[in-house]
């Protein structure tokens, strides 16, 4: 049987999977930057891991264009759509942004980085860009900027649908508009010229990957696991980051050819190991959000212990986030989310947690 052949939601299993690894690649980023921070300057730095946000990237697009069909041909459809992303991304992000709050106030000592001002507390909850008190534009809870991107083209889909244009076209020509617009911006640019970047052609490599699976393309096992084998290849060599402008091809092309392989690939369900990853990869979104309030706690105790291993502090860091993700997931966002649908009329979609 073809690997693209499944039906329903379980034909892109992999996909779910996929968005737990990539919070994951996220994860051990961090973890290792908590252990150089805390228990040695000389740790290395999983750099590889920021690249877990472009799959996410991709992945974006990808879902979006393939679970929003049947909203695109309805007059109500755009509508539909915001209330979905809306409870799908703000309960938890601002339930965390609390959280991270209340660290400022009560504990600051559990942080590096405690200033904040008033207008960044509010560009935090609206996703709004804003730079903080060390000149970076980033929210309180630093991978929401991840979530600036993401309700950024959230927007521009819901615009499409509700003003009734070609959406590839409009989001096409936004896209090359903010591109052409990155090779001028200047760090002393104000903090809306955050989306002059090219990292947004990543959720352009997404539609373009759901267009070809809605026009019937088709993919056998064996292509998806070459192509998912060379994405991740690609993503080997250790960039200590990837180029800005360059981003996309550096990081956005391996991560579309992951996406491409994982979005053509079918699970078994039935074994107790792939049950074990698609939970997982329901838990992805708290994960990510998650893991850098408890991420790095392991570091700061065995810090004050003397214990010098960086070994220990990034396994008991990854540990730590996954726990607390499983928890969160669990007990708050699963629960949070289905009252929400319930309460909005809303019917469950298949989702997707960035970056």
């Amino acid at each position: 049987m073809n690997a693209a052949s499944g039906t329903g939601s379980a034909r892109f299993d992999a996909i779910q999977v996929l968005r737990f690894v990539a919070a994951l690649m996220v994860v051990v980023m961090h973890a290792s930057h908590y252990a150089a921070e805390r228990i040695s300057r000389n740790a290395p730095i999983f750099s590889n891991g920021s690249a877990g946000v472009d799959i996410f990237f991709v992945i974006s697009g990808f879902v979006m264009i393939m679970f929003s069909q049947p909203l695109i041909v309805r007059a109500d459809g755009w509508k539909l759509f915001a209330k979905r992303r809306i409870v799908r991304i703000v309960p938890l992000y601002w339930a965390l942004l609390l959280v991270k709050l209340a660290v400022l106030l009560l504990a600051p000592q559990l942080l590096n980085n405690t200033a904040i001002s008033a207008w960044q507390v509010v560009s935090s909850f609206l996703f709004l860009p804003s730079y903080n008190h060390e000149g970076v534009i980033a929210p309180i809870l630093v991978v929401g900027w991840t979530l600036n991107f993401e309700m950024f083209f959230y927007c521009l889909l819901t615009l499409a649908m509700a003003w009734r244009l070609p959406l590839f076209r409009f989001v096409g020509v936004v896209f090359a508009v903010l591109c052409i617009a990155a090779i001028f911006r200047a760090p002393t640019w104000p903090a809306g010229m955050f989306y002059f970047d090219p990292i947004v052609l990543e959720f352009a490599f997404g539609m373009l990957i759901a267009r070809a699976f809605l026009n019937g393309l088709q993919l056998s096992r064996v292509s998806c696991n070459v192509l998912i084998s060379v994405g991740f290849i690609a993503l080997l060599p250790v960039w200590q980051t990837a180029p800005d402008l360059l981003r996309p091809l550096v990081w956005g092309v391996p991560a579309a050819l992951i996406v491409l392989g994982a979005a053509g690939m079918t699970l078994s369900g039935q074994n107790r190991l792939a049950r074990s990853l698609l939970f997982l990869g329901n838990a992805s979104y708290a994960l990510y959000l998650i893991h850098p309030l408890v991420g790095p706690l392991p570091a700061l105790l065995l810090a004050r212990l003397g214990v010098e291993s960086v070994v220990l502090a990034v396994c008991a860091s990854i540990v730590v986030s996954l726990v607390a993700a499983v928890l969160v997931y669990t007990l708050a966002e699963r629960p949070i989310t289905a009252l929400l649908r319930n309460r909005f009329g809303l019917t469950a979609t298949p989702e997707l947690a960035p970056k």
